[in-house]
């Protein structure tokens, strides 16, 4: 056995000393679990227990950061599930096998009939898995299918006279283009990409809502690049992929900070949260900035998220009076959206923003459209959704991103 493994096995020899004072479920208590209750109970408290163990006991990031340091000694480019990719140093978590999208195009289908019948125009935007759209960035005897079911996707559905637009080659044609739109340590992409997407949300929201051509052109102009500040935060922000082997296998990210340059009012309305805020972009969209650009909580939060929007919400509502686009749209996405979202809010008058898969079951979004009578109705979401949902909760196993309760 050589020094990095024998410092694996002190290690490993000291957590599970550690670990075993922890008070977790039983088996004992599993067995009365299942006299008492069902199947699904009983996977609840496993599940309860599997996340006791990895993320509630002592200095479990200490553990995470020596565990990644020996990985990286060693030589080895795994850890914990996740590949760090040549040359680039990208984290990645190879997950996606081939996923039938033929009965999530008819669903999607079904649901852009119903919104033009509701008098909505429907815009499907297909966005990039964090891999070239080639897969060269990945190892030899590594599969993944992500742009594939993408492709698959797109194809049904421009077969089918569906408005759509593929982001892929805009933000992932080469293993560069990743490196650059993405972190290295999260799976999602970086505040820049996700600002020129909404500059480009904007262009095509002003073509399909016959946008006067004056507003058009000044929502332009507030989602350039020029409008805005742009503050680079070094080596301060961990994402999950990073929390999941440390900073010493991982390394750090910068972090982007963006502010509007011009004057801003508006309000942020979360339902489930009983948030109702008005003021500019910063106190409505950025109110957890200073939280999520804190060097001591960005390594443990989820800092993506936290600054802006504020978190992971089922259901936001924006309302800006004095944007130029003077529309209400309706945007459906999963992660890769908040950020959009917050700085589409600059420029759009009304922006509803709804992740299904946080939604209560109750939640219907075609009785939404009814309700809220949006003028477009885009869906925006990322090649890993395609298949069974796999976010854990209430709506394991069911492909949330394409229910719209039609």
């Amino acid at each position: 056995m050589g020094r990095a493994g024998l410092a694996r096995l002190v290690v490993s020899g000291v957590f599970l000393a550690l670990s075993a004072s922890f008070a977790v479920p039983t088996a004992g208590t599993f067995a009365t679990d299942l006299s008492k209750q069902d199947k699904t109970s009983v996977r609840c408290r496993i599940a309860s227990a599997r996340k006791a163990i990895e993320t509630e006991f002592p200095l479990r990031l200490s553990f995470v950061t020596l565990n990644g340091l020996f990985v990286r000694l060693a030589r080895q480019h795994v850890c914990n599930g996740v590949l760090k990719t040549e040359p680039h140093g990208i984290l990645f978590q190879p997950a996606a096998g081939q996923a039938g999208t033929k009965k999530a195009a008819g669903h999607v289908q079904q649901f852009a009939s119903f919104c033009r019948q509701s008098g909505a125009a429907f815009l499907y935007v297909q966005l990039p898995r964090k891999l070239d759209i080639c897969n060269r960035m990945l190892p030899a005897g590594v599969e993944e299918s992500s742009h594939r079911n993408a492709r698959r996707m797109l194809e049904s559905l421009r077969g089918a006279g569906i408005d759509c637009i593929d982001m892929c080659g805009c933000f992932a044609a080469t293993p560069d283009d990743v490196a650059r739109n993405y972190y290295r340590t999260d799976h999602h992409w970086r505040n820049d990409a996700a600002f020129r997407m909404a500059g480009r949300l904007a262009a095509e929201i002003a073509a399909r809502c016959a946008v006067p051509e004056a507003d058009a052109r000044r929502a332009s102009e507030m989602l350039s690049p020029d409008a805005w500040s742009r503050e680079v935060r070094p080596s301060c922000f961990l994402g999950s992929l990073g929390r999941r082997t440390g900073a010493l296998f991982a390394g750090l990210d910068d972090l982007t900070v963006l502010r509007p340059r011009f004057a801003t009012r508006m309000s942020i309305r979360i339902p489930s949260r009983n948030i109702d805020i008005s003021g500019t972009f910063e106190e409505t969209n950025m109110r957890r900035a200073d939280e999520a650009t804190t060097e001591s909580k960005s390594f443990t939060m989820d800092a993506y998220s936290a600054l802006y929007v504020g978190g992971n919400y089922s259901h936001t509502v924006h309302t800006n009076p004095n944007a130029p686009l003077r529309v209400r749209v309706l945007l459906i996405g999963d992660s890769f959206a908040r950020p959009v979202e917050a700085f589409l809010s600059a420029a759009v008058r009304r922006l509803d923003a709804i992740d299904p898969r946080r939604t209560s079951k109750k939640f219907n979004i075609s009785k939404y459209v009814r309700k809220t009578k949006p003028d477009i109705v885009i869906q925006m979401i990322n090649p890993c959704v395609f298949g069974a949902d796999k976010m854990t909760g209430r709506k394991t196993g069911r492909a949330v991103m394409f229910e719209y309760g039609l």
